[in-house]
């Protein structure tokens, strides 16, 4: 399977993302005295890489719907 630069672009930014919350992630993990507890950290990472990723899908998917309405 090979990727045309739509999808090599949208993997790029995907995992630059998700390197930037894990960064971020450990960094607010660093400056706090006390740990946060595992799930509570899963659960940002979810909300901070996985709902802006699923938006921009979810986006680029209805974009695709309405012009293929206009092309009918």
């Amino acid at each position: 399977m090979t990727l045309n630069g739509w999808q090599r672009l949208w993997c790029l930014m995907a995992s630059l993302w998700a390197v930037f919350v894990v960064g971020l992630a450990a960094l607010l993990q660093s400056n706090r005295g006390d740990a946060i507890p595992l799930l509570d950290a899963i659960g940002w990472v979810v909300v901070f890489w996985g709902v802006p990723a699923a938006g921009v899908y979810t986006l680029g998917l209805g974009i695709a719907w309405v012009r293929r309405g206009f092309y009918r």
